[in-house]
């Protein structure tokens, strides 16, 4: 059974673009990260929040990770 992770990332105003390069740099690790099926990141510009959601083999490789 896989294990389903989400996580919002709420931004100051008008900063969403500042945590763009910062999430584009550290996404290929945790892709590469063993147990992670996928990662999405979604940004809503309108509310400046990113939504991120993983797909991992289980709780105890997210856990690891």
């Amino acid at each position: 059974m896989s294990y389903v992770v989400t996580i919002d990332f709420q931004c100051k105003p008008g900063t969403a673009q500042d945590l763009e390069p910062m999430l584009a740099a550290a996404l290929p690790d945790t892709r590469a990260f063993e147990g992670c099926q996928g990662l999405d990141v979604y940004l809503d510009k309108e509310n400046d929040c990113f939504t991120a959601i993983e797909i991992w083999d289980s709780a105890d490789h997210y856990r690891e990770y």
